[in-house]
């Protein structure tokens, strides 16, 4: 199996976007790479989507082997309708991109996958093999977070 540059830049970007540094990231995605190409499934039907799942796995083992995951709870998942609109509507300025290091990994890879990447959260759900819901959570606490640290001018953002 053959790679483009534009896939392999985009894998690249993705591990970036998780663990941060370049060097790291290289190394995140030559491992996933390796072990993709050295299982070949054969079933496979979005690889990118698999060595995506691939990278993530892994930097999520190297993670908590060194102590450093952060997990977030999940309540109220369903008591949050229209939070990918209502995400969508933020204004996203380079303030506001200069927090990204603030932004814990399973945040930093949703907010990649739906800004760099544009996913919606249900495709994003399908690429990390996670429920819809599940996304919605993670996005809904970062726009309450972001509406904290840059509150909206007293006008508001008009909603359709």
């Amino acid at each position: 199996m053959t790679f483009t540059r534009s896939e392999l830049d985009a894998l690249f970007r993705y591990c970036l976007a998780l663990i941060g540094q370049a060097e790291d990231a290289q190394d995140l995605l030559h491992s996933a790479l390796e072990r993709f190409l050295r299982s070949r499934p054969a079933d496979v039907q979005q690889p990118l989507a698999y060595i995506r799942r691939i990278a993530r796995n892994r930097f999520f083992d190297q993670m908590r082997r060194a102590g450093r995951v952060q997990f977030d709870s999940l309540e109220d998942v369903d008591a949050q309708p229209g939070t990918e609109r209502d995400l969508e509507s933020l204004l996203v300025d380079e303030m506001t991109l200069r927090q990204w290091r603030d932004l814990n990994a399973a945040e930093r890879e949703v907010v990649f996958l739906w800004a760099v990447e544009g996913l919606s959260s249900g495709e994003i759900a399908l690429q990390l093999g996670q429920p819809r819901g599940t996304v919605l959570a993670r996005l809904h606490r970062l726009r309450r977070r972001l509406l904290q640290r840059f509150p909206q001018p007293a006008g508001g953002i008009v909603h359709d």
